[in-house]
């Protein structure tokens, strides 16, 4: 990874630790419930690759106390040891998820997304995602009757 983006070793296990960091720190907020708040008040992260990360899913475990610990110190090269079949497979994913190409529609929803995480008040927020919802359900329905032309 470090030769095709150009950078050290060092510096993609760098990135790479970020990125997981932040993803479990989504997660964490997502777990947690403020008290006194409602259950329909429950964290939705803002951070635009959440989804693209849930790949790591299986290969993460929250712990109940957050601390302040360090990653372990990151390897130099000649000292790397040979990455597990499981780590392997986490890094083919991540980078089918990085190349894959953006099609129309992944543009659309992500302008959508978009669209709805500027909308300040919740109400208006849950009104139009039901909106979109019944669209895509209705049309959906539609394109599935078959004396629909």
């Amino acid at each position: 990874m470090a030769a095709r983006f150009q950078t050290s070793v060092r510096e993609v296990q760098r990135k790479l630790h970020n990125l997981r960091c932040q993803y479990t720190g989504e997660l964490r907020k997502a777990r947690t419930k403020k008290s006194g708040k409602d259950t329909a008040d429950t964290y939705r992260s803002q951070w635009p690759y959440k989804e693209n990360m849930k790949f790591l899913e299986g290969s993460i475990s929250l712990r109940s106390s957050v601390g302040n610990e360090l990653p372990p110190p990151l390897q130099e090269p000649e000292e790397q040891v040979e990455n597990s079949q499981e780590e392997d497979q986490l890094m083919a994913r991540a980078n089918e998820i990085f190349d894959s190409p953006r099609n129309d529609l992944q543009k659309f929803g992500d302008f959508v997304a978009a669209e709805l995480r500027a909308l300040r008040n919740p109400l208006l927020m849950r009104q139009a995602k039901r909106s979109i919802m019944r669209i895509l359900l209705d049309t959906s329905a539609a394109d599935d009757d078959p004396s629909t032309p």
